[in-house]
């Protein structure tokens, strides 16, 4: 059985979280000002199990994924296939189980620049792929050591984004306290964006 689609949960009135679901994205703008520190997806399309379509105002299509793991290179091999069919630039991995040591092998393989925050070589890990065709500026990136959060920041056709790619606890009890401390973390980095 397929689960239903959910409204998002607020956290706070500037973050807005699918259940569920790993990512948030940015609204474009000056994100020096207050008005544009809010976070939210515009337009959502399911077009896979675990995985979410995301387009934007510029033209930027992003696509997430719970890939269960890419260390296999014939399993890499058939997710970056399927990704390059897809009509994305941004990519969210989750449960990417990469380690330091085969990160360079992804980067040499994926046509394009690669973000990771690993977990173990059997949980967690998240990750950015950007494909070579988007023009990206001022890029920035931010992570936690524990492979659950990646975000970066971007500027792309005059605006400015700032994407999170997530990888939540299954617990309830943990799921509730990496939501708090997710929504301080996203703001203590936009903070430090604005200045």
């Amino acid at each position: 059985a397929r689960a239903k689609m959910s409204k998002p949960r607020d956290l706070d009135p500037n973050i807005s979280i699918w259940p569920g679901k790993s990512k948030l994205v940015a609204k474009p703008g000056n994100l020096n000002r207050k008005s544009d520190h809010h976070v939210y997806i515009r337009k959502l399309s399911w077009d896979k199990k675990n995985t979410t379509t995301l387009k934007s105002d510029s033209n930027i299509h992003l696509i997430s994924l719970n890939v269960r793991g890419i260390r296999d290179k014939i399993k890499r091999s058939k997710i970056f296939r399927w990704l390059c069919h897809q009509k994305c630039n941004i990519i969210f991995l989750q449960e990417t189980f990469v380690t330091n040591d085969i990160e360079n092998v992804i980067r040499t393989e994926w046509n394009g620049t690669c973000y990771f925050s690993n977990g173990t070589n059997h949980s967690k890990g998240v990750a950015i792929l950007i494909r070579n065709d988007l023009l990206l500026t001022s890029v920035k990136c931010y992570s936690r050591g524990e492979g659950r959060i990646i975000a970066l920041q971007f500027d792309c056709v005059d605006n400015t984004y700032f994407c999170v790619n997530i990888y939540a606890p299954a617990k309830s009890s943990e799921k509730d306290i990496f939501y708090k401390l997710l929504n301080v973390w996203v703001s203590k980095n936009k903070c430090e964006t604005d200045s």
